[in-house]
């Protein structure tokens, strides 16, 4: 292959083609699968450094589009991916100066949306870890009549109109991201309302998420879990326009201990920022933690593991943040890291990975040095799993070997566990394969396709967003849809959405590559859709990567652990 000029035609660079993976070979996950249904080869000119504009061309094959070579390569598009949150907003007018895109104000108590209160906590449905099939039957098993005021703000998942506890990873997300590079965010303008308020834009944007949780928050402590229409959006409606009645779920020790955990971090990264907002936070935070500690106290039956995890979180948070002895006893009581070699995860047992990255980071408060200790194990251990199998991979997208080949797999990396070991290693492998993640999703792929909204020379047009299809208007730049689909998990001939696309392909999709099964389809949600959760985590590992050539200034706290090995 050749590198050329993109002006002149002429070649600045050469080297050889090498397959990176044969068709023959079923191992790319515990599937025993291969997505891509022929040879894949790649081309590695990472030797060649020169700024500027290239083709890169392989005779009998053809030529690349045209691509640049230069420090600020990603922040167009890691800008646009930022600004999605913005455009993801209720309860505000998104139009100019901040964007194209014309959305009135939504679900504003100002405009007349009344919000009633449920008797049924989150976690109690569906919509938090109740098995079922219906996720309004348990909500509106518990309405009233109780208007509850002040329930606006957060962000719309996807194509509906619902704002839950689990949306605070975006707030946790763009929290973590400035406190590892304070010195790039703090420069970083999003033109969003926030604008120029004395906060870096990033750190507004985390607070929009977690201020409409802290309005969520009753004079008691207990913080409810969000909010849900009755029903899914009414098509034709926008969501200004809509018609359904609003609840929002009652308290929860769930939803009130993940609030204290994310209030926790905020309050900690503010810290050095606006002490009176860190106070304010971290004051939110006490009180949410101990209503639900006094309900915990109280249980009458076992609280299932994502109770107990989201307590240790909450306890891991509150202890970085404020130092008080009570909250690491109870983090050190419930953490499954007092023990040696114990992975981040078990299905259906336990999810600690967060917790564990708080509490490794910890520096400036007495830690258990053996559980400090197991946790950065247990960190790094993740992230060679998630690297060794990026390389039996293909395309070398990022998924956990054991996560099923859909709802993003190929297109968006949950791999927080990537960033995590670069702050405590400062090993290049990770960044590396932070880089490697990111290309499929951004259009190394056989589509030539970026699957982040408005950026690369083709990309989704007709995702499930629905205020830009009713309105006529063009989606949002920014978002990462979920992308391929392996459809034979998802049910295979008898799944609905495949009966209406094979009318229009050719072969039968069942025989396309994995990796080329993309239609950009506005009625296929598992393909063309995204949530807030998918759009915090594709975050996670652009931010570490655009802001890499910032790694030599005085990066954040959480960066700087030294080792206590």
């Amino acid at each position: 292959f050749e590198i050329l000029e993109e002006t002149s035609g002429r070649k600045v660079f050469n080297g050889k083609v090498s397959l990176e993976k044969s068709s023959s070979l079923n191992d790319e996950d515990f599937y025993n699968k291969n997505y891509n249904g022929t040879n894949v080869y790649s081309c590695d000119f990472s030797a060649f450094e020169k700024p500027g504009k290239y083709r890169l061309y392989i005779e009998g094959v053809g030529c690349s589009y045209p691509f640049s070579i230069k420090r600020t390569s990603l922040r167009g598009p890691f800008y646009k991916m930022l600004r999605a949150f913005y455009l993801q907003r209720s309860g505000i007018d998104k139009k100019p100066p901040y964007t194209k895109q014309r959305y009135s104000r939504a679900f504003h108590p100002d405009d007349g949306t009344i919000v009633y209160s449920s008797n049924t906590p989150l976690e109690g449905t569906c919509n938090g870890f109740r098995g079922c099939d219906d996720n309004f039957i348990d909500l509106l098993a518990g309405k009233t009549e109780r208007a509850r005021v002040n329930s606006w703000g957060g962000y719309f998942d996807a194509g509906d109109w619902d704002r839950r506890i689990q949306h605070l990873a975006v707030s946790n997300a763009l929290l973590d991201l400035y406190s590892f590079f304070p010195g790039f965010f703090s420069t970083f303008s999003l033109n969003i309302p926030e604008s120029g308020d004395g906060l870096p834009d990033i750190v507004d944007e985390a607070l929009w998420g977690l201020d409409f949780f802290s309005r969520m928050q009753d004079s008691d402590g207990g913080v409810r879990g969000g909010i849900e229409s009755e029903e899914h959006p009414k098509y034709g409606e926008t969501s200004w326009q809509h018609s359904h009645e609003i609840y929002a779920y009652a308290p929860g020790v769930w939803s009130s201990y993940l609030y204290a955990a994310a209030a926790s971090r905020a309050s900690w990264v503010l810290s050095s920022v606006d002490s009176s907002l860190a106070s304010r936070y971290r004051q939110q935070a006490v009180k949410a933690y101990a209503w639900a500690e006094h309900r915990y106290a109280k249980k009458d039956k076992e609280y299932s593991f994502e109770v107990i995890d989201a307590r240790n979180l909450a306890s891991a948070a509150l202890y970085r943040c404020t130092g008080e002895k009570k909250y690491d006893t109870i983090f050190l009581k419930t953490t499954v890291f007092t023990k040696h070699d114990m992975p981040l995860r078990k299905d259906e047992k336990y999810e600690q990975g967060d917790a564990a990255w708080i509490y490794a980071g910890i520096q400036d408060r007495d830690v258990n040095q053996e559980v400090w200790i197991n946790c950065r194990k247990a960190i790094i251990q993740q992230a060679n799993v998630l690297l060794v199998a990026q390389q039996d991979a293909g395309y070398k997208w990022m998924k956990d070997p054991a996560r099923p080949p859909f709802a993003g797999a190929f297109t968006i990396p949950l791999a927080k566990e990537i960033v995590w070991a670069y702050f405590l290693t400062k090993e290049k492998k990770y960044i590396r394969g932070a880089e490697l993640a990111t290309l499929t999703g951004s259009g190394a792929n056989p589509l030539n396709m970026s699957y982040i909204t408005g950026t690369g020379y083709k990309s989704p047009e007709n995702l499930l967003h629905m205020d830009s299809r009713i309105t006529g208007q063009k989606v949002p730049d920014g978002i990462t849809v979920l992308g391929p689909l392996d459809n034979s998990f998802l049910g295979g001939k008898d799944n609905p959405y495949h009966k209406i696309v094979a009318q229009y392909c050719y072969p039968e999709i069942s025989k396309w590559p994995v990796i080329e099964s993309y239609w950009d389809v506005f009625w296929y949600p598992m393909m063309c859709e995204y949530t807030i959760d998918t759009m915090s985590s594709n975050i996670y590992i652009w931010g570490l990567i655009t802001a890499r050539d910032n790694f030599s200034e005085t990066v954040g706290r959480t960066s700087q652990v030294k080792s206590k090995e």
